[in-house]
């Protein structure tokens, strides 16, 4: 499968972006070298923390946008929201129309769920799964 030339350039873009917003590969080692440094200060091992998994995903099928504006059409596409029930550096997820820039409401899937104020978001998957 060849891999279109955009694609390293995005790549590139996407790691700055996430580095600017704390969660690229340096400041997680940053992170990282700040509990090694605190275990080693305090001499012990800091057992209560548990991880989690992150994924990233790019897709040709799916758009994640952060306003209606960028909407286009036949695509599958998800409109990041957050409201004063959503926790600090997290957002929903909210489903919009293929054929019309218009969010999707009061609809329960497999993978959807309605907030408290009836939009319906993608489940929170975390929650889910079973350890």
């Amino acid at each position: 499968m060849d891999v279109p030339d955009y694609y390293e350039e995005v790549s590139v873009r996407l790691m700055k972006l996430l580095d600017k917003s704390g969660y690229g590969e340096k400041a997680l080692w940053k992170r990282i070298e700040m509990l090694i440094q605190y275990e080693k200060l305090h001499n012990t091992t800091l057992t209560w923390i548990n991880s989690d998994i992150d994924l990233i995903m790019c897709s040709d099928f799916l758009t994640v946008m952060q306003d209606l504006q960028s909407w286009k059409p036949g695509l599958n596409t998800l409109l990041m929201i957050s409201d004063s029930t959503t926790p600090p550096g997290y957002v929903k997820l909210q489903e919009v129309y293929t054929n019309a820039p218009i969010l999707i409401y009061n609809q329960q899937t497999d993978t959807l769920m309605l907030d408290a104020y009836g939009r319906s978001v993608l489940h929170n998957w975390h929650k889910n799964i079973k350890r």
